[in-house]
């Protein structure tokens, strides 16, 4: 007797290690091939991705949605004719301990070069970062790598509006850390002229699940992650179109 193909272990994954990657070339970077990947070997790294530092195992990065909700319509007669469901959106959250010149300057001077002056050299370097009220937003790719068992999983969003400027709660046993939150916008026709090289079902999506079967192998499932308004989706933009 044959076990049903769908109860295959090989498509379960135990999360033993997590990392937060920015695309460093804004709307023109590749989409992400991580097949390959592993944290100890930069040689793997997705083209045009970097980590942004070393993620907290307290608060691994997450992913929530927002709005979907359902509405249910009458009529004079009768009750529960029709339902609405309104737009949803995605949202991120991650902390980072690794308090760089990177990371400061996206945390607090919106990834702005004249937001943060670096002094001295050698062990004398010192970091300051201005920090301001005002908004220090900057839309970036953002990959999300889970990882365990030999297994790799990656949530891509292209287009993130990363927001921070918040400096986690300090105590005397833990890491200080920096608090990162961001919101998942359409791509941009720039965007896409990436995103269509590799999904070419194209379509309106804000984020990609990516799956590959192992590590050190090819194969890989990608899946299109979706809000915006279900009654009236955006029309697929492809190069040249």
């Amino acid at each position: 007797m044959a076990r049903h193909k769908n109860y295959d272990p090989a498509d379960v994954v135990g999360v033993n290690w997590a990392t937060v990657l920015v695309g460093t070339k804004g709307p023109a970077t590749p989409f992400p091939d991580i097949s390959n990947f592993k944290f100890e070997d930069a040689t793997t790294y997705p083209t045009g991705f970097v980590p942004l530092g070393l993620t907290s195992r307290e608060s691994l990065p997450s992913v929530t949605t927002d709005g979907g909700e359902e509405t249910v319509l009458d009529t004079a007669e009768m009750k529960n004719v029709e339902s609405l469901t309104s737009g949803k959106s995605f949202s991120i959250a991650f902390t980072v301990h690794s308090l760089n010149k990177n990371t400061l300057k996206i945390a607090f001077g919106g990834g702005k070069d004249e937001s943060q002056v670096v002094k001295g050299s050698g062990t004398s370097t010192q970091i300051i970062q201005g920090i301001s009220s005002g908004d220090n937003s900057l839309e970036l790719p953002v990959l999300i790598i889970y990882s365990g068992g030999g297994k790799n999983v990656g949530l891509y969003w292209p287009r993130v509006k990363v927001s921070g400027g918040t400096l986690a709660d300090v105590s005397m046993e833990s890491l200080m850390a920096l608090n990162f939150t961001g919101k998942m916008l359409q791509p941009t026709t720039e965007h896409l002229k990436e995103i269509t090289k590799v999904f070419t079902p194209g379509g309106s999506h804000e984020g990609f699940f990516i799956k590959p079967s192992a590590i050190a192998t090819t194969a890989k499932a990608v899946v299109a992650l979706e809000g915006g308004d279900p009654a009236s989706p955006v029309p697929a933009v492809v190069p040249g179109g």
